[in-house]
């Protein structure tokens, strides 16, 4: 246990490695879809594809393709936006949209991408390069019904980490980017089961929007090291079989999305458990995942306890 709160101390002094990207509510929107006014979250995707987005946490009725573009660019003047306290954003799209698809020629897979990032295929499962794929695997955690080997249905498959999101269906939701090859059908992703492909326009999906924007924190008052130990790091000493963190992983691509989490004004403790498929990606079998963040900070994972 000694040894622990050792490498502890050694975590805490290692915050200021490469941001992680990470959900964070940053205010909530008013708006009234006809059954009364109601506050929805924003919540900032600090980086979908080296982009920085704020999602509304609002899925609106099933509609045609046409009709969601409609109502996504109505909600410039419908929307009333509250940020908190110490955050701005000034937007880099002029106005709110559907997400963003890659789009390119109709071919299937399932496998991921290359070691450089890369996919050969455009539609299918484990499609992470559009901005709904993004944040259906790597932020949020979830996993396709296909696994990367083409194994289904893939245990714990389907939408069962939403996040901070409160208001995602699973289902069928229409992107903003149109099928060149055939322009009468546009590009959709599957929330129930992380599939992505194209459907033609006049069919119904629901609407999600987003918008790319640069949002700006004022700093956080920290601690002291030795408080944040008493707020934080003691918690994660007392899981349950913990035994001293044993390797560090630096900052490897990994994502918050199931959290058990100790939070006081300024820091966050992450814990990653084995079964998420983040943890199944970047670490041993048996093995927990601690990131440490500051409240509307990135997220830096910092090291590995053996369960």
């Amino acid at each position: 246990m000694r040894k622990l709160f050792l490498y502890a101390a050694m975590i805490l002094l290692m915050l200021s490695g490469v941001s992680q990207a990470t959900l964070t509510t940053i205010g909530t929107a008013s708006y009234d879809d006809g059954s009364g006014l109601k506050d929805y979250n924003l919540i900032w995707d600090d980086d979908n594809n080296g982009k920085s987005l704020v999602w509304l946490d609002y899925t609106n009725a099933r509609a045609s393709w046409q009709d969601q573009m409609t109502w996504a660019s109505s909600l410039d003047t419908a929307l009333s936006v509250t940020l908190n306290a110490g955050v701005s954003v000034t937007w880099t799209d002029s106005s709110w949209r559907l997400p963003n698809t890659v789009d390119g020629v109709d071919v299937y897979g399932y496998k991921g991408p290359d070691e450089n990032g890369n996919y050969d295929y455009t539609w299918g499962y484990n499609l992470s390069n559009s901005e709904m794929g993004h944040l259906y695997y790597e932020e949020l955690g979830n996993m396709g019904y296909y696994d990367t080997n083409g194994n289904y249905p893939q245990p714990g498959w389907g939408l069962n980490n939403t996040g901070d999101f409160k208001n995602l269906i699973a289902s069928l939701y229409w992107s903003g980017t149109e099928y060149a090859s055939v322009p009468s059908s546009a590009w959709f992703f599957y929330m129930g089961s992380g599939n992505q492909h194209n459907l033609n326009k006049t069919g119904n999906g629901y609407g999600l929007a987003v918008r790319s924007g640069q949002v700006s924190v004022s700093s956080v008052p920290v601690p002291g090291a030795i408080i944040l130990l008493g707020a934080g790091l003691l918690w994660v000493a007392g899981l349950r079989g913990a035994a001293p963190v044993e390797n560090f992983l630096g900052n490897g691509p990994l994502r918050e999305h199931l959290r058990l989490t100790r939070r006081d004004m300024a820091v966050i403790v992450v814990i990653f458990p084995p079964g998420c498929s983040q943890t199944k990606r970047f670490a041993p079998r048996g093995f927990l995942l601690v990131c440490i963040r500051l409240r509307y900070g990135p997220c830096h994972p910092q090291g590995l306890i053996r369960q």
